[in-house]
């Protein structure tokens, strides 16, 4: 079940963000609380959002946390150290 619900929370975010989520969640269900970690560009320190309640009003507080916190304004940059080609003679 909860990578069903984390399928559809990564769904919902997407949406909510107009655009591809790359990061790490984590969805954890405990019977009627639902905790996402949203790992971001933070791998040892995720976002923690927590409720406590139905499925589909997890699923609203997610929607609705993600356009109140602006995530869509949170970018991932990764930075890539390429050794330079060898010459061949």
């Amino acid at each position: 079940m909860e990578n069903v619900l984390a399928n559809e929370i990564l769904q919902i975010i997407d949406e909510t963000i107009e655009g591809e989520y790359l990061g790490k969640l984590e969805v954890i269900v405990d019977d009627d609380w639902y905790t996402l970690n949203l790992f971001m560009n933070m791998h040892n320190a995720p976002l923690v959002l927590a409720y406590q309640g139905t499925e589909n009003e997890f699923k609203n507080y997610i929607r609705e946390e993600i356009k109140r916190r602006k995530l869509e304004k949170v970018m991932r940059y990764e930075v890539r150290r390429e050794l330079p080609a060898l010459e061949r003679n």
